[in-house]
């Protein structure tokens, strides 16, 4: 059975989970995470990275209407 990723910031700057230890670079992640967004859950809410890529999302928005 799977798992919902727990991502965490490492200090080389890549994401790694917490259970499976899979990590990605920041831009692998988000593309990977926009691409899951129908799997995504309430838990992905809590992230600790949640925060960050809201403001991801806010700065690619903000890039595309330029």
């Amino acid at each position: 059975m799977g798992h919902t990723h727990e991502w965490v910031k490492q200090e080389s700057g890549v994401y790694t989970c917490l259970w499976c230890k899979r990590s990605m670079t920041k831009d692998d992640l988000y593309l990977w995470l926009t691409g899951q967004r129908s799997s995504l859950s309430r838990i992905w809410l809590d992230s600790p990275v949640r925060e960050e890529f809201l403001n991801l999302r806010k700065a690619v928005k903000t890039h595309n209407h330029d």
